[in-house]
């Protein structure tokens, strides 16, 4: 079963950070898209706001692909420093991932609710991760697991939004900016969900 879970995730994983990276930074590297359903106020700085997308983009990613690395434990076994160096990276992605999103998090779609949401996650990424490293740091290996796998379900999050607004604005046709409010909370109830269900079953434990 883990193999085949960790063959799923991976799938999406690549999936997700081709298209998220070839629409920010090469089909609509100016945000018109994503900035057609937001309220702007009057003291908008364009050329900010995308660099600071561009930036959510990039460490999200960079954590996305760093965090699935670090479960394939059996592919590369031995290779404890290259894990460390990873998880390293995955944590400064993360914390620069959530900094970001806490820039962009006022000028959310759907407004202050969305906000709200987003920015509950992105604290609950920061602390999940966090706590697996402390985890990991007193050599207690199953729960440093535990927490990395709610951590990592967090990296998932903006995916899980955009499946929920196809369902909701697209196939149930209740207005857009509604829809992604309802998006973001419903993504993150369903992702942490998923994460302590795995968690719970020991799945990656009785793997390795």
């Amino acid at each position: 079963m883990y193999r085949w879970l960790l063959g799923g995730v991976a799938v999406l994983a690549v999936v997700w950070v081709i298209h998220v990276v070839l629409t920010t930074f090469v089909f609509d590297p100016t945000g018109t898209h994503i900035l057609a359903h937001k309220h702007l106020p009057s003291h908008f700085h364009h050329a900010i706001w995308t660099t600071v997308l561009g930036l959510h983009v990039v460490s999200s990613s960079i954590a996305m692909i760093c965090g699935l690395l670090g479960f394939l434990r059996r592919p590369i076994p031995g290779l404890r420093r290259i894990h460390q160096t990873n998880g390293r990276i995955y944590i400064v992605a993360v914390l620069v991932a959530a900094l970001s999103a806490g820039y962009l998090a006022p000028l959310a779609t759907g407004g202050e609710w969305t906000s709200l949401g987003f920015n509950l996650l992105e604290a609950a990424w920061v602390l999940t991760t966090v706590m697996a490293y402390l985890r990991i740091r007193r050599k207690s290996t199953e729960r440093h697991i535990a927490w990395m796998i709610r951590s990592y379900s967090l990296a998932y999050v903006n995916t899980a939004v955009h499946l929920w607004l196809v369902i909701l604005h697209d196939a149930f046709s209740i207005p857009y900016n509604r829809a992604y409010t309802l998006s973001v909370w419903l993504a993150g109830a369903v992702v942490l969900l998923v994460a302590e269900w795995i968690v719970r079953r020991g799945v990656l434990r009785r793997s390795g």
